[in-house]
């Protein structure tokens, strides 16, 4: 099975969020993707084959991105703020939202990505799937 790896530079605000997707041909895209949120000084590429796993053994799409002043997003030129987790779930993963035209999803993430993925769940309530996901082997 071909799993398909793309790159994409997200526009955000007056930045650029380096982003990426993996899908096999023979992913099911009615199905919600899983988006992919790293930890705390991380970023996509810590991720190693992980995202290309998790889309064939579930038949999703999976996205991952580097959040800004991270990996290869663009450096953040504003101080980190103690509200960071919530500004992501309100802001820059918007972007990638809509920058992807993603309408409902599965979000989980790795350590403050978890924390984050909790945030996103909130901010998302419907749009968030939350029920559990049978992998395929």
């Amino acid at each position: 099975m071909n799993i398909l790896e793309q790159s994409y530079q997200v526009p955000f605000a007056s930045n650029m969020i380096h982003a990426k997707k993996w899908h096999t041909d023979a992913t099911d895209h009615a199905l919600a993707p899983i988006i992919l949120m790293h930890d705390s000084l991380g970023c996509v590429a810590l991720w190693r084959d992980f995202p290309a796993q998790l889309a064939q053994a579930t038949a999703r799409v999976v996205y991952a991105y580097d959040r800004l002043g991270l990996g290869l997003s663009d450096p953040s030129t504003q101080p980190l703020a103690h509200s960071f987790v919530i500004t992501e779930a309100e802001q820059t993963f918007k972007a990638v939202l809509d920058y992807f035209s993603i309408q409902n999803f599965i979000i989980l993430g790795h350590s403050v990505g978890g924390g984050m993925s909790v945030a996103i769940a909130a901010a998302y309530p419907v749009r968030c799937h939350l029920h559990s996901m049978r992998l395929k082997r």
